[in-house]
């Protein structure tokens, strides 16, 4: 949108002289700006009364939520809540601490509508009241403190992605609201306070009032729209890469295996450091060498207190459920579907959605069964 606009007075322009002796009698009209119209001009503003267009004189742009200048090119929802799009900031800021204390990141307070967080004793980022996180490069001393920011950033905006969403979706029932459906979908979560948030996906039943075939993510908001959306047909049980993506796609790992020491501590994972204050985090690309295997078995049984997860790099498999305890048969697998072409693949998608996917053997018995069936195929004369 540009800075500034005409408003011509010439006589001869017969609307504008219509608009003009509109607002004639308003008390404003010696403060009209004729000419070129900059922010905070009075002008003319065409307003709809009474199934009619009228014209009103009013003041260009909006209160800025910094204290200074105006807004005059924003979305409706930032001006409506000043900037941070629909959002309570009050509830934004707690999840936000909640997110990152596990990797030692404090909170300091908050000062004038920003909150302050600290990593080991010293400055580390905050969060205005628009709700962006900021930065002071002389903050960011070591390689840690970096990469301790990239991830804040990700982690903050799916905050918001997901905050927004569920304070402007209607109840559903319980304490549950309903963000988004789909056919008979459902993609429903419920606000933990202080604990984070609780989603799930589920079908309605014939008589569209009961539910069924429910599956819950607790403080794993992408993983409950990854699988509303597969369930419900909107995306592809494999998603589709443009031919040019294809090679850089295949060159991806099958999963990520995190292997993080910490402990519970109210409903909360805190992850612990090493000697040196390095977080106790191993990650684990899979498929992976007999080499690489050991070192996460090496790490894994120096640590008494282990939590792990496993994510689907390559493609969105719903292995997330997943304990991940026994990584030589997870490798196997990621071994098995490393091989596999789109048919497979899709075969394997129709196999998982098919089964409450338990542990590592199971999915290893699936693109066993896969690779036999399709071998049996193309034996019997039915390749593709």
């Amino acid at each position: 949108m540009c800075g500034r606009y005409t408003f011509f007075t010439d006589r001869e322009l017969q609307e504008i002289d219509e608009i003009i002796d509109q607002v004639s009698n308003d008390l404003q009209l010696e403060k009209m700006k004729a000419g070129e119209i900059f922010p905070t001009n009075v002008a003319p503003v065409l307003l709809p009364q009474n199934e009619i267009v009228v014209p009103r004189l009013m003041t260009w742009g909006f209160p800025n939520f910094h204290n200074k200048g105006v807004i005059i090119n924003a979305r409706s929802e930032t001006v409506r809540k000043g900037g941070n799009g629909n959002m309570d900031l009050n509830r934004y800021l707690q999840e936000v601490c909640r997110l990152v204390k596990p990797y030692g990141i404090e909170t300091q307070g908050i000062k004038d509508g920003t909150c302050y967080f600290s990593y080991e004793g010293a400055p580390l980022f905050h969060v205005a009241s628009d709700g962006w996180s900021y930065y002071r490069p002389e903050h960011l001393d070591t390689h840690e403190k970096k990469k301790l920011c990239g991830m804040i950033a990700e982690l903050t905006e799916r905050a918001k992605e997901y905050i927004k969403m569920m304070e402007n979706a209607a109840p559903l029932r319980k304490d549950y609201k309903l963000p988004c459906e789909y056919g008979n979908l459902v993609l429903a979560g419920k606000d933990m306070g202080e604990h984070g948030y609780q989603f799930a996906t589920w079908q309605y039943a014939c008589d569209q009032k009961g539910i069924t075939l429910e599956h819950y993510y607790i403080n794993d908001y992408a993983g409950a729209k990854e699988d509303f959306a597969v369930r419900s047909g909107l995306i592809s049980r494999r998603k589709q890469f443009p031919a040019n993506e294809l090679n850089i796609q295949s060159e991806k790992p099958i999963f990520c295996v995190r292997i993080m020491v910490g402990h519970i501590k109210d409903d909360t994972f805190e992850i612990h450091k090493d000697a040196k204050g390095e977080l106790l985090i191993h990650e684990l690309m899979l498929p992976a060498t007999n080499e690489e295997l050991q070192v996460a078995y090496d790490f894994r049984a120096g640590n008494v207190t282990c939590y792990q997860t496993v994510q689907g790099i390559r493609y969105p498999l719903p292995v997330g459920a997943m304990a991940a305890a026994d990584l030589k048969s997870l490798n196997d697998s990621a071994i098995m579907i490393d091989q596999m072409n789109d048919v497979e693949i899709a075969d394997l998608w129709a196999s998982l959605a098919a089964v409450d996917l338990k542990d590592e053997n199971e999915l290893k018995e699936i693109c066993e069964a896969v690779l036999g069936s399709i071998a049996v195929l193309e034996l019997s004369g039915f390749s593709q």
